[in-house]
């Protein structure tokens, strides 16, 4: 999946894409078996650290 210029606010909690690339596989690999993904993962972590 391509990654989309994000229109919403950088956070500290914010991890650079780079550093996503490290644990990419472990969350896809974690994944059930579902319709294709309709938002970037990374946008979703970074969304799921804030809180």
């Amino acid at each position: 999946m391509q990654h989309q210029a994000s229109h919403r606010k950088a956070y500290p909690s914010d991890i650079s894409r780079e550093q996503f690339e490290s644990i990419r596989a472990d969350l896809e690999g974690h994944k059930k078996r579902t319709k294709p993904r309709e938002h970037d993962l990374y946008e979703v972590f970074c969304g799921y650290c804030i809180y």
